[in-house]
């Protein structure tokens, strides 16, 4: 057993950590305000703004993380940079990878968490490029990226995956031996 409080125990800490000078950071960036209301998309933890990764439940009832995987430490001014807090979620986004296979619509891939924040937590944005795309989000039926490169980033790697994950496949040696 840890001593360390759930994760999800620490966003919600971290959400309302979020101070007028962070808020205002976000809104020069392009974050709509909407995405710093309950349940948020950004917390602060240790000074440094971060963003959950996991399952969110935006039900009128009780919206919320569900699941929370691990942290995302942003900077406004530098979106294409970010790191994991823990390392155990490579992507931003998990519920709406979910929504589009269960309701058949083309996930929208964000190039950074930036813009996945802009885009009030709609889509998925792959944080760990070193995972295998096709067991987190390749599952959707689509996949519509912001950009051209962000599309041959993500061919390039499915297709490296599919290389790697090849097994060597034999045929059993009593069927060599019935031939």
């Amino acid at each position: 057993m840890t001593d360390r409080p759930s994760l999800e125990v620490e966003f919600a800490r971290a959400e309302v950590r979020v101070s007028w000078g962070h808020a205002q950071r976000l809104l020069a960036a392009g974050v709509p305000a909407t995405a710093l209301w309950r349940p948020t998309l950004v917390g602060v933890l240790d000074g440094t703004l971060v963003v959950p990764a996991g399952w969110a439940d935006w039900e009128e009832d009780a919206p919320g993380w569900a699941e929370i995987r691990d942290m995302v430490q942003i900077d406004p001014e530098k979106p294409e940079t970010w790191q994991p807090v823990y390392g155990t979620c490579p992507v931003l986004g998990l519920e709406q990878v979910e929504h589009a296979v269960v309701y058949g619509h083309a996930l929208q891939l964000h190039r950074h968490p930036l813009d996945w924040i802009r885009a009030r937590g709609s889509g998925a944005c792959i944080i760990d490029w070193s995972c295998d795309p096709r067991r987190w989000i390749g599952q959707a039926p689509a996949i519509t990226c912001a950009t051209p490169g962000l599309a041959r980033q993500l061919q390039n790697r499915m297709e490296e995956c599919a290389r790697w994950h090849r097994p060597r496949i034999t045929v059993a040696q009593s069927w060599r031996a019935a031939a």
